[in-house]
């Protein structure tokens, strides 16, 4: 019982931990979150009116209006989700006064937005038209202050797609980036875009303009590969209508094109590390475990084999927040005859890996990583964290009570006889540390991970240092 109520303990520190840390989620992370709940609410809000419910359907697009209103999210999905409304209250009431003002607020969030063409009638493009009459277009200027594009709307089949945008000359970029697909098609392709001053160009092969429509995005990114500024999204991207598509001509037998992953594909929001290693400390205080009246004073001392076990999440592509819990299983000691000191209560007993019952012993901590160098080939991070536990130093001191030798070989020399014996010292049981890895990616969602870590412990004081590799899963 005493053992299962301290793996409860950690259990709730472990989760605690997880809570703690960096202030906020970056607004680029949270509004993803927050467009793909749009995105996923709108999607069933279709469905439920193209099987005639009605009602079902005006309730989810109301609740989505309400998670946007309260997430403060504006933007294309929102236009799209009150375009829908006026269609499902118009359905429902034919009123269309009420129809007007969804599709004048559909305007409000998203100027180029327009009814689905499944759904479209003489009467419901009319109160559209109506609606954008009350609608001031969006102000432009020559100034380029901000991140900017203009949706293109349609374009001719056959013939170049070109987009553009605007970048201002503060931004960080380092690279911009278009993703397109054509009607029925699963997978976005991407061009990079060209910079001519602040102005980014892309254009898309008239090779390529031959479906009937287009959805594209763009997006924008900095030194660490993180998304800086966007126009669309995967989710809610723009739409192109492509004009006499049915008259082009295309090749019989075209190469396959193998388009390159949309970032909404690869992007990973947990991962799992198991590493082993090895270590070794700088003792600052301390006795020996089972011989107390030993104290080995300063110096060096290995802390043999441990397993690590790391869990956390990506708050974004660079910063990743996880709880660790280490097992050191070497050297093992016969604590059930040292009846060690139990201390004053969980954080500082002496009691072997908090007690529960393992031949070692155990860290639990926090640990906070920024990857500073993120390539296709490789990944380099620092670290920093704290947590509770304590490390095993081996340690070998000269025993002159031959009695207590047991068996060891017995020397002498101008003092009197002795024989060596090992033993180990146990510091902690706070530790707090900082160190850095790197990672070479193997696959999509497996890196191989080499990582060095260097903790100071208190208040049995000692400097340690681990050296880990193993394998991080991403998720």
């Amino acid at each position: 019982m005493r053992a299962l109520s301290r793996v409860l303990l950690i259990l709730c520190l472990g989760t605690s931990f997880t809570l703690v840390g960096p202030q906020g989620v970056p607004a680029a992370f949270a509004q993803s979150s927050v467009e793909k709940k749009l995105q996923s609410s709108l999607s069933d809000a279709i469905d439920d009116y193209d099987i005639l419910q009605i009602q079902d359907a005006e309730k989810r697009l109301e609740d989505a209006i309400a998670l946007a209103e309260k997430e403060k999210y504006t933007g294309p999905v929102l236009a799209k989700i009150y375009v829908m409304l006026g269609i499902v209250r118009f359905a429902a009431t034919r009123d269309e006064a009420v129809t007007e003002d969804a599709f004048a607020s559909a305007l409000e969030n998203d100027y180029s937005a327009v009814l689905d063409p499944a759904y479209a009638t003489p009467t419901l493009e009319d109160l559209m038209a109506r609606a954008k009459k009350r609608v001031p277009p969006p102000q432009t200027s020559t100034t380029v202050s901000e991140f900017t594009h203009t949706p293109v709307k349609t374009t001719e089949g056959g013939q170049a797609l070109v987009l553009k945008a605007q970048a201002p000359a503060d931004l960080n970029v380092a690279k911009m980036m278009a993703l397109y697909r054509r009607f029925d098609e699963q997978q976005y392709q991407r061009i990079e875009m060209k910079a001519q001053g602040t102005e980014y160009t892309a254009t898309i092969p008239g090779s390529e303009v031959r479906t009937s429509q287009i959805e594209y995005f763009i997006f924008v990114e900095d030194q660490n590969g993180d998304i800086v500024a966007r126009a669309g999204s995967d989710q809610a991207p723009f739409n192109v209508t492509v004009l006499g598509s049915s008259n082009v001509k295309t090749d019989p037998d075209p190469d396959p094109i193998e388009p390159d992953p949309e970032p909404g594909a690869s992007r990973k929001y947990a991962y799992v590390s198991v590493f082993g290693g090895t270590g070794g400390g700088l003792l600052l205080s301390g006795s020996a475990t089972a011989n107390p009246s030993v104290v080995p004073g300063v110096g060096t001392a290995p802390a043999f084999g441990h397993t690590t076990i790391e869990a956390g999440g990506m708050i974004t592509e660079s910063a990743h927040l996880g709880v660790f819990f280490k097992f050191q299983f070497a050297p093992a000691q016969d604590f059930s005859s040292l009846n060690p000191d139990p201390g004053s209560g969980f954080w500082d007993t002496e009691e072997p890996c908090f007690g529960l019952g393992l031949p070692g012993d155990c860290m639990l901590g926090l640990k906070y990583k920024w990857s500073f160098v993120k390539t296709d080939s490789l990944r380099v991070y620092s670290s920093f964290g704290s947590g509770i536990g304590r490390v095993r130093n081996w340690i070998q001191f000269k025993q002159r009570n031959v009695q207590s030798c047991g068996g060891k070989e017995i020397l002498s020399d101008s003092t009197s006889s002795y024989c060596y014996l090992r033993d180990t010292v146990r510091n902690g049981w706070f530790h707090a540390g900082a160190g850095g890895g790197v990672g070479i990616p193997l696959t999509d969602w497996l890196e191989f991970t080499g990582d060095l870590y260097v903790m100071v412990l208190l208040p049995k004081t000692s400097i340690n240092a681990d050296l880990n590799a193993g394998f991080t899963f991403l998720f």
